[in-house]
């Protein structure tokens, strides 16, 4: 089987239009299939993280296609509904159409709040994520949420949402930045 999940330590690069130098073992390591619709799958990424990259404050960025919000449906439902623009976020065809509903993500960070307290900032880089349902289920593990009411595309300027910040700048302050970066 071959893979198509792997973690990289995002290095720094001001070319567009290719990817930075990465090196298999010190900045790119390839992981065996993982399911990213699974709330495990998320909540083990980031406690992960939090262990290995100790660090005052936290962002979340989720980068797909989003559809608001969603119940858990079964595999043969679900594909269906992948088929006609689906709802949910992270899907993953290759693992038999699974995506995080909305309790899902409940879920998620229900174990990430419970092993090292709330994320500062999640951010739903998707369409149709900043509704009412979805912002609920996460209220109690999440200190600002960032996310689209409507259809929304990812820009991916996540350097010029970054490149202001320094050790003054707090959580609330970073999160009206990229929304005005965004914007």
């Amino acid at each position: 089987v071959v893979s198509d999940t792997n973690l990289y330590l995002v290095q720094p690069d001001s070319d567009l239009y290719h990817l930075a130098s990465y090196t298999q073992g010190i900045n790119l390591w390839d992981k065996d299939e993982m399911d990213m619709g699974s709330p495990v799958t998320l909540s083990d990424f980031v406690n992960d993280v939090r262990i290995e990259y100790p660090a005052n404050h936290y962002l979340l960025s989720i980068v797909d296609h989003g559809g608001g919000w969603s119940p858990k449906l079964p595999p043969d439902l679900a594909r269906r509904r992948w088929v006609l623009g689906g709802s949910g976020l992270s899907w993953d065809q290759t693992s038999n159409f699974s995506y995080l509903s909305t309790y899902d993500m409940k879920n998620a960070f229900d174990q990430v709040a419970s092993q090292g307290g709330p994320i500062d900032i999640v951010f739903y880089d998707a369409c149709l994520m900043g509704m009412f349902e979805e912002a609920y289920q996460i209220r109690e593990y999440v200190n600002y949420l960032i996310a689209s009411e409507n259809e929304s595309w990812a820009s991916f300027v996540y350097d010029a949402y970054l490149q202001d910040i320094n050790q003054s700048t707090t959580p609330k302050e970073l999160a009206i930045h990229i929304v005005n970066e965004y914007h």
